[in-house]
C-alpha cells in the first residue's frame, strides 16, 4: 500500500476495499494462529490487510497509467518481441492477432511463462524493460512519467 500511495492510488484502493484487522489461520474446528495487523501501526499508515477485487485494482492502476500517458494493451497475448530496426531504443511487439506495435516501454505482466521475459533475455542490453510483478519501487513508477513530469 505504501508503494501505491507514492503514485496516488492508495486512498482510492482503501476506499473501495475492505480492511481486515487481522489474519487468521484455522482448520474447520480450531484456530491455529491469529496475526493482528495493529502491531504494524508504528511502521505504516496501513496497519491492516486489504481485500479488494482484482478488477477494481486493475481499473484504478489503469486510470493512473492513463494519466501518465501510458496505453495499456489488454487482453492481448504477446507472441514475439524484437528490437525495432530503425531505433534500438524501441521494441516491436507482436500480438497473437497479428497486430504489431512499436513501443519504448514494456511491462511484463504475463505470468511465469512470460513471452516478454523470454524475448528480452537475448537483447536486454539494447532496451530498458520494466518487469513489474509487484509495485514495490517509487523509482520505477517515476520513470513511467513523461520526462517533464519526473521528480528531480
Amino acid at each position: 500500500m505504501q508503494a501505491l500511495d507514492t503514485i496516488g492510488c492508495g486512498d482510492e484502493l482503501v476506499f473501495k476495499g475492505s480492511k481486515l484487522p487481522c489474519m487468521t489461520q484455522a482448520t474447520r474446528t480450531a484456530t491455529i494462529a491469529q496475526i493482528p495487523f495493529a502491531r504494524l501501526k508504528p511502521y505504516t499508515k496501513h496497519p491492516y490487510g486489504l481485500i479488494i477485487p482484482q478488477v477494481l485494482t486493475e481499473q484504478i492502476l489503469a486510470q493512473k497509467l492513463a494519466s501518465f500517458g501510458v496505453t495499456v494493451h489488454r487482453p492481448y497475448r504477446v507472441i514475439g518481441m524484437k528490437p525495432n530496426s530503425n531505433d534500438a531504443k524501441l521494441a516491436d511487439v507482436t500480438f497473437e492477432d497479428g497486430q504489431v506495435i512499436t513501443t519504448e516501454y514494456i511491462i511484463a505482466a504475463d505470468g511465469a511463462r512470460s513471452t516478454v521475459s523470454t524475448s528480452v533475455l537475448s537483447w536486454h542490453d539494447r532496451l530498458f524493460v520494466f518487469m513489474i510483478y509487484r509495485l514495490d519501487s517509487r523509482n520505477r513508477w517515476d520513470q513511467l512519467r513523461r520526462p517533464d513530469e519526473r521528480k528531480h
